[in-house]
């Protein structure tokens, strides 16, 4: 499923749709620049799956009701996505980027291969501090790397 959000530029007011592909991740980043300013509107995306949510924050930018959009970006925290352009160029653009990458699948297992990769670099996301630690414990080749190391 794909939701759609309208933001407003805080500096110039270019309004920017925001096409967001609702998947299975609980949350993820929202990487946007104004298509006119060039300001970074980022922000990001919690998507309730326990209990059914959305719930989004943007940098630099508004939420605003439906309106007429200076430009479109697709964002997905699972999905390859289209790239950011003007809303006229983009109107054409209506299947959601799980089903464009579905269309691509080589195999029968493809999408479960492809899950399971997001869910390693989930985890790796979650334990990246540890990890960052032990990396810089063994650069400086500390007396603590071991003890670290144990840890885990």
């Amino acid at each position: 499923m794909v939701f759609n959000t309208f933001i407003k530029c805080q500096v110039c007011g270019s309004i920017t749709r925001v096409r967001l592909q609702v998947g299975w991740q609980e949350e993820h980043p929202i990487v946007v620049a104004c298509g006119k300013c060039g300001t970074s509107l980022s922000g990001s995306v919690k998507i309730g799956q326990d209990r059914p949510g959305l719930k989004f924050s943007f940098d630099n930018a508004d939420e605003i009701p439906d309106a007429e959009a200076d430009y479109m970006v697709e964002c997905s925290g699972e999905f390859p996505t289209v790239k950011q352009g003007k809303a006229a160029e983009l109107e054409e653009v209506v299947i959601t980027p799980f089903i464009r990458y579905m269309n691509r699948m080589k195999t029968d297992d493809s999408y479960e291969q492809f899950g399971k990769a997001v869910s390693q670099l989930k985890a790796t996301e979650k334990k990246w501090k540890s990890y960052k630690r032990i990396i810089d414990l063994f650069r400086s080749n500390s007396e603590c790397l071991v003890q670290e190391i144990q840890k885990e």
